[in-house]
């Protein structure tokens, strides 16, 4: 890759969240949803590239999270 014809994709701001639902409040009838933000970060790759984004410890203590993304032609 490389050359006049390279392409690069740049995420400026970039969030993985977990969202877990719970039961909904007395007062109303919508489902109430908890988030946790897992990964926030912004990146830039070729096309053709592949990294990784992630963690290696959660809150929680033993956990990892590891993410792969490829810029696809």
């Amino acid at each position: 890759m490389g050359g006049a014809d390279s392409k690069e994709l740049f995420v400026d701001q970039f969030q993985l969240t977990e969202e877990a639902s719970l039961p909904p409040a007395k007062s109303e009838n919508k489902v109430r949803r908890d988030q946790r933000e897992l990964i926030s970060t912004s990146f830039s790759l070729k096309q053709g590239e592949t990294i990784v984004v992630g963690t290696s410890k959660s809150i929680e203590g033993d956990e990892a999270l590891v993410l792969l993304l490829t810029a696809m032609p």
